[in-house]
């Protein structure tokens, strides 16, 4: 999707490192920034600089209290490992 901006979620929030089966489990996350109509559902996974992520839960949306415009849709991004 062109268009899109990307930031780091905190990985020290809760969940963000799990013990599980005597390994550790990371789940890194990052906060997608869409251009206002995108359509994502909870069950598409969404490529960023070559890493494939899940979207967690529905995404976001927003108008301005100013202008009323649309903002863009936010979605939080989630990749597990170990």
């Amino acid at each position: 999707m062109p268009g899109c901006g990307v930031a780091p979620r905190d990985g020290n929030a809760a969940g963000g490192n799990e013990q599980t089966q005597a390994r550790d489990t990371v789940i890194i996350g990052l906060t997608l920034y869409a251009p206002a109509g995108t359509d994502l559902r909870p069950t598409d996974q969404v490529r960023v600089a070559g890493v494939l992520y899940d979207v967690e839960g529905q995404a976001g949306t927003f108008k301005s209290p100013f202008t009323g415009s649309g903002g863009p849709v936010v979605a939080a991004l989630e990749r597990v490992t170990g």
